[in-house]
């Protein structure tokens, strides 16, 4: 987590060995494959394992209405071939217009909403997990109806983007 000056903030506290803890295990939430609201709650600058290539983790609060409210992580690969899901990204959060280069901004990031497309995969490592699929343009997007518990459902209206 960086503040608005990009200084590494620590929000995970040290333990001593005989400390006492009280936090369970959060519940972690599986949404169904489905289009939902999101707000980027975060964003780490990391390293790909796999490329050794600069990366961004984003961490997105999903509205899964009726689910419940989920994280997901979505890795940023900063690469040229990757660049496609970078500008889908940075349009569906109302930052990039088609056709006009961006000089990605993260901390503007943090706070944006939009419309994603999640899926449900699972692996014998992580079981069950939730991936984001794509970003929505924000003219294209569906909007989600969270009055009901089928994430599928949803008008036709466009998306109006900013709002949650």
């Amino acid at each position: 987590m960086t503040d608005t000056n990009n200084n590494i903030i620590d929000d995970d506290q040290e333990l001593d060995y005989d400390g006492v803890i009280t936090q369970d295990e959060p519940e972690r939430i599986i949404l169904p494959a489905g289009d939902y609201a999101f707000m980027v709650r975060d964003f780490e600058r990391t390293t790909s394992k796999a490329s050794e290539k600069k990366m961004v983790k984003i961490f997105l609060d999903i509205d899964g209405a009726s689910f419940g409210k989920a994280s997901i992580i979505d890795n940023m690969v900063l690469s040229t071939k990757m660049e496609w899901k970078l500008s889908q990204f940075f349009c569906g959060i109302g930052q990039k217009k088609h056709g006009e280069p961006l000089q990605m901004n993260w901390n503007a990031a943090i706070g944006t909403t939009g419309v994603v497309e999640v899926t449900c995969e699972e692996s014998q490592q992580y079981g069950k997990q939730n991936r984001i699929k794509r970003y929505y343009d924000p003219a294209k997007a569906p909007v989600v109806d969270h009055s009901t518990p089928n994430p599928a459902t949803y008008s036709s209206a466009p998306y109006t983007p900013g709002q949650f």
